[in-house]
C-alpha cells in the first residue's frame, strides 16, 4: 500500500515563528497609498492643466465650436432628407430620434417604421383628419384600406390627397408638380419662418426624391427606393407592382408628414401672408 510522506512537524521552542509577510504588510500598504495619492493628484494636475489648454484653444479657434455646432443642427436635417430619398417621410412623422433610424437605412429603416406606424397609425390618422375633416370622407377609407392591408387600393388615395393638401395651402402648387411655382412657395416659407427646424421639415419638400421622379426614372432605379407616383397614377406597365406593404406604410408616412408640416406653428402664422386657399 502506498504510504504519504511524513507531513512534517512544526519545529516547537516555546514560541512560535512570525510570519514575515504579515510583519511586512502594513509598510507595504502605506507606501503603496502614498504612490497612489502622489498619481491622483498628479492626474488632478494634467487634467485641470488640459482643461485650461483646452478652453484657451476653442476660445482661440472659435470656428471649430461653430462648425461643430452646425454639424449637430445638420445632422437631423441630412438624415430625415436621406429618409425621404428611400421613400420615407418620418421628420415629424416619427419620434425625433429616428434621425438615427434613417441613418442605418435599408431594411432596419423600414423594419423601424413598419413598427412605429404599427403602433402609432391610428392616432396619426386621428391627427390627420382632425385638421382636414373636409377630406374625411377620402381619408377614412384611405386609412380602412391601409388597415385592411389593401395597398394597392390605399396608396393612389393618399397620393391624391398629398398633392389636394399641398394645393390647398400653397397657392394651388401640386406636391408632386415639380413647378418652379412649388419650389417658390416652399423656399419662400422655409426663408420667411425663420426657422431652423420648420427649414429642417419643409426641405424634404424640395428633393427629387422617388416618388417624384419620372416614371422611367423611377423605373431604371429599380424602384426599391419607394413608390412612383406618376408610374401608379398613369397606371404605367413598369409600375403594376407598387402595391406592396413597405410602398402602402411610405405612402401612408408621406401623408402624414406633408398634413403635419402645415400645422407647424411657423408655418400657420404665415397662412394670412403667403398660403392660399382652394
Amino acid at each position: 500500500m502506498l504510504q504519504l510522506p511524513d507531513t512534517p512537524q512544526s519545529e516547537s521552542h516555546g514560541h512560535s515563528r512570525k510570519p514575515v509577510a504579515a510583519a511586512a504588510a502594513p509598510d507595504t500598504w502605506h507606501e503603496t497609498l502614498k504612490q497612489l495619492a502622489w498619481l491622483a493628484g498628479a492626474a488632478v494636475l494634467f487634467i485641470d492643466d488640459l482643461n485650461r489648454k483646452v478652453a484657451q484653444w476653442l476660445v482661440d479657434h472659435p470656428g471649430f465650436v461653430e462648425g461643430i455646432e452646425r454639424f449637430f443642427k445638420a445632422l437631423p436635417r441630412k438624415a430625415w432628407e436621406h429618409a425621404a430619398m428611400q421613400g420615407w417621410y418620418i421628420a415629424n412623422v416619427a419620434p425625433f430620434e429616428s434621425w438615427a433610424w434613417a441613418v442605418e437605412g435599408g431594411h432596419a429603416l423600414d423594419n423601424r417604421m413598419i413598427k412605429y406606424l404599427d403602433d402609432a397609425g391610428d392616432e396619426l390618422a386621428a391627427r390627420a383628419l382632425a385638421l382636414y375633416p373636409e377630406r374625411a370622407a377620402i381619408l377614412c377609407v384611405a386609412f380602412d384600406l391601409h388597415r385592411a392591408e389593401n395597398y394597392i387600393a390605399s396608396i393612389p388615395l393618399l397620393l391624391t390627397q398629398v398633392d389636394g393638401i399641398c394645393a390647398q395651402h400653397l397657392n394651388k402648387s401640386y406636391f408632386f408638380a415639380k413647378t418652379k411655382r412649388f419650389q417658390t412657395s416652399v423656399k419662400d416659407l422655409i426663408e420667411q419662418s425663420g426657422d431652423d427646424l420648420t427649414g429642417a421639415f419643409l426641405s424634404a419638400f424640395l428633393l427629387n426624391t422617388p416618388l417624384l421622379a419620372t416614371i422611367d426614372e423611377a423605373a431604371k432605379a429599380g424602384k426599391t427606393r419607394g413608390p412612383n407616383r406618376h408610374g401608379i397614377l398613369h397606371g404605367s406597365v413598369e409600375h403594376l407592382d407598387y402595391g406592396s406593404k413597405v410602398n402602402g406604410y411610405k405612402a401612408f408616412s408621406l401623408l402624414c408628414f406633408v398634413a403635419f408640416c402645415f400645422d407647424l406653428p411657423s408655418v400657420k402664422s404665415l397662412s394670412g401672408e403667403t398660403l392660399a386657399s382652394d
